[in-house]
């Protein structure tokens, strides 16, 4: 059978563009335990020296800050986590030898090391960031495609902070909901709608401006729903705008993200999942809680029809633990829970009162004690007390209230 290698080509593309347009959310990052650096040779001192350089990129990655805490310490110890290295050797269109060293980390044992002296770690499950990128060369402006060298020098300064970017298609739909002059004056309401497409929780838009032969200076706006925040960057060269521009957006997300352990421990978290169906569901659930990097714990408090209460054990507490959920898929955030209304007892009735006189004929009215207040025309008047003794104050028994279950702090419904 012929194959028409066109027809199977444009066919592949269009699949691959059409991937590309998918609903993306939180985006898994399968590399952020690996790294490859220079290497100066192939003895043992030149290898543990390029695998402490590769820790620091990794902790990079991890902790979302550069420089990275804790770098200095781990990277001694760098060799110790090693779970596989590779040597790669290429040679340069000058024809010069190259080698550089590829090391994969152990994931778990870094994970503890982290956790146990209380640093940031930001997991593999985060946030898509598509990127709107426009720049003014010799007063001619143009948005900038994934294959330019702006953007891809963009993407490698993301890859390096570890956070998913994706480059808009710029086709037809592209360019007839977004032209430059949006971009350039910041049309936010353009930019949504030309984003809404690609479904990705943030969206970051850079016009980047040549000022000089050696001076850059790039204004971004990072759109998040409906809030948005300015950033600005500069430098000797495009890469570089674009390259500090990245470097603020990785700060910024890490802070949320990733939370550093703070000296007091994890922090409790009463966490309600609706939806849940069956022994599957309940195994599906408790994947899907513990292994979000910022949960250490687990426990199962009650089960209902179709709901779980967890309580789950983070660092950064409730508002860390959202973040992370946020961006499951698999779970969809419902309101905030109501707090709990004490249940009412009603009080014992109290006894009948005893009368103080002996009761008269049924006509004869009957004689005011002594203190009581007086009747007339059948209305009960304040009683009159001698001023030395003080006002009188009715005793009225107090209800007996019932303690309040413990409150529940977030609630998702898990999706089918």
């Amino acid at each position: 059978m012929r194959t028409n290698i066109p027809v199977l080509a444009r066919g592949l593309l269009a699949a691959w563009l059409i991937w590309l347009a998918l609903p993306a959310g939180a985006v898994t990052i399968a590399d952020l335990y690996e790294a490859e650096v220079p290497v100066a040779g192939e003895d043992v001192d030149s290898r543990n020296q390029a695998i402490g350089q590769a820790m620091v990129q990794v902790l990079i990655k991890l902790t979302g800050r550069d420089p990275a805490p804790g770098a200095s310490t781990l990277a001694a110890q760098a060799p110790s986590y090693v779970q596989q290295y590779r040597f790669r050797r290429s040679v340069t269109p000058e024809g010069e030898a190259r080698s550089r060293l590829w090391v994969r980390f152990d994931k778990l044992g870094l994970d503890r090391a982290l956790r146990e002296r209380g640093l940031p770690l930001w997991g593999s499950s985060r946030p898509g960031v598509l990127v709107w990128l426009g720049a003014e060369q010799s007063g001619r402006r143009e948005l900038v495609g994934a294959d330019a060298g702006l953007a891809q020098s963009l993407s490698t300064a993301a890859e390096a902070r570890g956070l998913p970017v994706q480059w808009p298609l710029l086709d037809l739909e592209d360019q007839a909901r977004l032209t430059t002059a949006d971009l350039w004056s910041d049309y936010a309401t353009a930019v949504i709608q030309a984003s809404a497409r690609y479904t990705q929780p943030l969206v970051l838009t850079g016009r980047l401006r040549q000022v000089s032969s050696d001076h850059w200076e790039g204004r971004w706006t990072l759109y998040e729903g409906e809030q948005s925040r300015a950033l600005s960057s500069t430098g000797a060269d495009g890469a570089q705008a674009v390259a500090g521009a990245v470097a603020q957006l990785a700060e910024l997300l890490a802070a949320r993200y990733a939370p550093a352990g703070g000296q007091n421990g994890p922090q409790p978290v009463r966490l309600q999942i609706k939806g849940v169906d069956g022994v599957r569901d309940y195994a599906r659930v408790l994947k899907l809680v513990g292994e979000r990097e910022v949960v250490d714990r687990v426990v199962l408090r009650s089960a209902e029809a179709d709901s779980l209460l967890l309580e789950v054990l983070t660092r950064g507490g409730r508002d860390a633990l959202a973040q992370v959920l946020d961006l499951v898929r698999e779970l969809s955030r419902e309101p905030d829970p109501l707090p709990p209304i004490p249940s009412f007892t009603p009080p014992a009735p109290l006894p009948p009162a005893r009368p103080s006189v002996a009761p008269g004929p049924a006509d004869a009215p009957m004689p005011p004690s002594e203190g009581a207040a007086p009747v007339v025309d059948g209305a009960l008047l304040p009683a009159i007390t001698p001023a030395d003794e003080g006002p009188v104050v009715p005793v009225i028994a107090s209800p007996v209230v019932a303690p309040a279950p413990p409150p529940v702090d977030l609630v998702y419904r898990l999706r089918l």
